[in-house]
């Protein structure tokens, strides 16, 4: 099969119901514990984007239908560089578009952003359970730098506030062994030597 002729354009307004049904599909995929946004918001995020010359919403259309989505943000490269890079994320196709091209041009698009943009590098993120889209980055040359997590606030704060396991102390070392040996005995149905 032919490949489709794919339009990558920034998304617009009139785009937002579209964007959250790919949305909604992206983030079960991901099993991501984010809420959907709602349409309004979704709207205010694209006339945002619209509005900040350091980012870009781009979306794939194909056949007059949002097949694909990708978020363009110019910052540092890292913390400690001046250099800027293009960091995309959100990168999403439709699984029934997939092995078109749309992918490709949404970073084919991505690289001349980010040429115009003054920017040498470009780092996107994908999920790290997603084969398929890690094995596409790493064919396209773009090797793996981190991996990116995501956590509700409070969550996070209620796992932190839990007390710090107990360090591996001598004192723990040898309640460890003790416990060994009553499993052991246990199931032996005869004590075990001091000196294991």
């Amino acid at each position: 099969m032919g490949r489709t002729s794919v339009q990558i354009r920034e998304a617009v307004p009139r785009d937002a119901e579209e964007l959250l049904t790919l949305w909604v599909d992206y983030a079960e995929r991901k099993a991501a514990r984010l809420l959907p946004p709602t349409t309004s918001e979704a709207y205010r995020a694209i006339i945002r984007s619209a509005d900040n010359p350091f980012e870009s919403l781009q979306v794939a259309e194909l056949d007059g239908r949002l097949v694909g989505v990708a978020h363009l943000r110019r910052s540092p490269l890292s913390p400690l560089h001046d250099e800027e890079a293009v960091h995309v994320s959100h990168l999403y196709v439709d699984p029934d578009t997939r092995r078109r091209g749309i992918g490709r041009a949404l970073l084919a698009h991505a690289a001349s952003w980010a040429e115009e943009q003054g920017s040498a590098h470009l780092l996107a993120s994908v999920s790290a359970g997603s084969r398929d889209a890690n094995r596409f980055l790493a064919c396209l040359g773009l090797a793996q730098v981190a991996t990116v997590r995501c956590v509700p606030v409070a969550v996070l704060r209620q796992r932190l506030n839990h007390t710090e396991p107990e360090a591996d102390t001598p004192a723990l070392q040898a309640r460890r062994r003790t416990l060994l040996r009553r499993q052991i005995s246990s199931r032996t149905g005869r004590g075990v030597s001091a000196h294991m």
